[in-house]
């Protein structure tokens, strides 16, 4: 089961939003916003944007980011923020609330890394949507192993 291209877009549109209106990144080309939407039940049951799991030590409250502070560069050493990733706080919202993440598709403005692809797959989540590359080879090396993960990027085009 997959989304129309239309709805993808429009999802899309809302992932951008979140990335926008609730990430606390200080870096704005850092900040990511998703959408996980239950294809058989037609609608958004959660959203994710990376932030700190606290608005305490948010980095755009702080005004720095640590992974620029440190030189880190986008896709090595993932694990050195403040922030939760997105998807992770899609899923864990996802699954709060009781779905069964299986039936379900993301959408995110930028492609997961590895570490999120991983929680994705552990969950069920097969159908991903993204708009913008993110360099982590070892995401690519995983799709190759999980053959049955439809991964597709989204264009402006109509």
């Amino acid at each position: 089961m997959y989304l129309t291209k239309s709805k993808v877009r429009e999802l899309m549109e809302q992932a951008e939003r979140v990335a926008l209106d609730k990430s606390t990144c200080f870096t704005p080309h850092r900040k990511t916003g998703c959408i996980i939407y239950h294809m058989e039940e037609d609608k958004v049951i959660a959203i994710g944007w990376n932030g700190s799991p606290t608005n305490e030590f948010a980095c755009d409250r702080l005004g720095d980011c640590i992974r620029d502070t440190r030189n880190i560069p986008s896709g090595s050493d993932i694990h050195i923020t403040r922030a939760i990733h997105a998807e992770t706080r899609a899923v864990l919202i996802g699954v709060a609330a009781g779905y069964n993440l299986g039936k379900c598709a993301l959408v995110i403005n930028k492609r997961p890394c590895s570490a999120c692809l991983k929680l994705l797959i552990y969950v069920g989540i097969r159908t991903i949507y993204y708009k913008h590359e993110y360099n982590d080879p070892f995401a690519d090396e995983l799709l190759r192993w999980y053959d049955d993960i439809k991964i597709e990027k989204v264009t402006d085009e109509k």
